[in-house]
């Protein structure tokens, strides 16, 4: 299942990457850094950045639904109507109430 959750700022985003970091949780992370120019220039800005600099605006974990929800089960659900996706291993997605990220992802 693909879930949305939201976050009240991106210091709880944060947190949610420190946990998952420590877990051993994969994840990808997506920061302010990241909306800016090119993808080499995302990639340079984002690299020059403190991580507590970092604005996040959203983050993708993969694992398994119970033991992601040990960490994640504290946020509600994102109030946005989600198209639905064919996803076969993203399972929990939190973002920042002010922004969303809507990405067309295909199955392989």
């Amino acid at each position: 299942p693909f879930i949305v959750l939201a976050a009240e700022n991106s210091n709880q985003i944060r947190k949610v990457r420190e946990e998952a970091i420590k877990r051993g949780v994969a994840f990808n992370d997506f920061a302010s850094s990241m909306s800016v120019g090119s993808s080499a220039d995302q990639v340079n800005l984002t690299a020059a950045t403190a991580e507590a600099d970092l604005e996040y605006y959203g983050i993708c974990l993969f694992g398994e639904t119970t033991k992601l929800k040990e960490f994640t089960g504290k946020f509600s659900l994102f109030k946005y109507v989600i198209s639905q996706f064919r996803l076969y291993f993203v399972h929990i997605t939190i973002y920042t109430k002010d922004y969303f990220v809507y990405n067309k992802i295909n199955s392989w």
